[in-house]
């Protein structure tokens, strides 16, 4: 397998945090959901309201709830009331706010707190590999895995790492083929797979 070039690593590292800022989102809406019980309406580009004002896009739109979680988790943090779950939420904020030191940190709290939740394990390694810490990121890819080992998106995501972002090949083979002992079937890792193995 040829090795990538700097600009196709940079290409697949942009669409790797793409992809998390998409499930950030739905994480958003999730939260805001939850806190005020009432459904979420997708908003088109730009709207106009009755008075013709023009509403905000839906990044704003997004921004501006990722800004208002920091906020209410902050507060509970200083008042000593952050749970760990609190503190995941808060970390998935800070990461699709490009405050990645930031929820490095909380990342760190949360596991601090519930050191069984695979899930901020695979987000700080997702943070660990968007600011070049590669040989960490693995560490907790590999620890999310080891938690829960149904999860196909943290294989999916330490193949890529090892793949695209390491020059590890092999390694990226041998994770998918982890993850397929895992959940065999799987058709992401499956489709993976085969485009490593050319």
């Amino acid at each position: 397998m040829k090795s990538l070039s700097t600009s196709q690593k940079l290409i697949a590292l942009i669409l790797a945090a793409i992809i998390i800022i998409i499930v950030g989102i739905g994480l958003v809406f999730k939260f805001t959901n939850k806190k005020n019980n009432t459904s979420v309406t997708p908003v088109q580009n730009t709207v106009q309201n009755t008075n013709n004002e023009q509403t905000q896009t839906p990044a704003q739109d997004v921004k501006k709830n990722y800004n208002q979680i920091v906020k209410e988790i902050t507060t509970k943090q200083q008042n000593g009331a952050a749970t760990a779950e609190d503190l995941f939420n808060l970390g998935v904020a800070y990461y699709n706010l490009g405050k990645l030191d930031s929820a490095e940190k909380v990342y760190l709290q949360a596991i601090e707190k519930d050191p069984t939740d695979a899930r901020s394990y695979s987000n700080l390694a997702n943070v660990y590999r968007d600011q070049g810490k590669y040989s960490e990121s693995e560490t907790n890819y590999k620890k999310s895995i080891s938690l829960d080992a149904k999860n196909y998106k943290v294989y999916i995501s330490l193949a890529f790492l090892y793949n695209n972002l390491m020059n590890k090949a092999q390694e990226a083979i041998g994770v998918l083929n982890q993850g397929l002992s895992a959940i065999p079937g799987n058709p992401e890792m499956k489709n993976l797979l085969a485009q490593y193995s050319k």
